[in-house]
């Protein structure tokens, strides 16, 4: 995206969160693989009085396989973009190699997603990829934007800026097919993109660990480490354009459970 604008005035917003008990029940129960016993119960999620995702929550019980697996899903928020269904399960692991390749599951499923769109070769989306309070990986639901931005509204995706790990964005074929040059260096992100990115980082992002993915003017899934800025950023120079691509994510990643 050309500018990806983050509103600085909800980056300190504390969201005020609560959930609702739909359903509960007191039996053996098997849950993505999972036998849980004792109570549980599903609940829906809202942020500033919007609904944000439903989970199982399990309290008290004993569980075989991984405790925290399993029954631990993303939900995409109606009318944001998404599904209303079971999205990836969760991954608490803080290995790097683990988490990465987790984050990189997670910007697969969103580049498929922007790409079902009808309008994507056209308009920007986008979507955050955060470790929740429990230290869990998660996904927000897709932010449709403009031809050229996508505006992340922390407040309203109920996202801290200190918890991401990844900015996932198209750039649309249709918006920068104005010369060669311009696909080529929409392939990466843009400065607009890379200060978006920086002022995460300000206001608390781990810039260790913080990746930016762009599905580039050719379809591409691509990921950039916001250390390595310097390397691919797109440069316009009186000899013309130059960009150090990014390394293809695998589209056949699949989010799993992973401790």
């Amino acid at each position: 995206m050309k500018r990806a604008n983050l509103r600085s005035t909800m980056l300190l917003a504390v969201a005020a969160m609560f959930a609702t008990s739909l359903d509960a029940a007191a039996q053996s129960v098997d849950i993505g693989g999972q036998t849980c016993s004792n109570n549980y119960s599903l609940y829906d999620y809202f942020s500033n009085g919007e609904y944000i995702g439903s989970a199982w929550e399990v309290d008290g019980v004993s569980c075989t396989a991984n405790p925290g697996a399993g029954f631990d899903y993303d939900f995409s928020a109606p009318g944001s973009g998404g599904g209303t269904g079971p999205a990836t399960p969760a991954c608490r692991s803080t290995d790097p190699a683990v988490a990465n390749t987790h984050t990189d599951a997670l910007a697969v499923s969103a580049s498929t997603d922007i790409k079902s769109r009808p309008d994507y070769r056209n308009r920007e989306y986008g979507a955050l990829i955060y470790r929740d309070a429990g230290g869990a990986l998660r996904m927000t639901a897709l932010v449709p934007g403009t031809a050229t931005s996508v505006t992340f509204s922390l407040s309203q995706l109920g996202v801290t800026a200190s918890s991401i790990v990844g900015i996932v964005h198209n750039h649309p074929y249709n918006v920068y097919n104005t010369s060669p040059q311009e696909l080529q260096i929409n392939l990466n992100p843009s400065v607009g993109d890379w200060n978006t990115a920086a002022e995460m980082v300000a206001h608390g992002a781990n810039p260790n660990v913080l990746q930016l993915y762009v599905v580039g003017t050719d379809g591409a899934l691509r990921e950039f480490d916001y250390n390595n800025r310097a390397a691919y950023e797109p440069r316009r120079t009186p000899q013309g354009y130059g960009v150090t691509p990014g390394d293809k994510v695998p589209t056949n990643l699949v989010a799993t459970p992973c401790p």
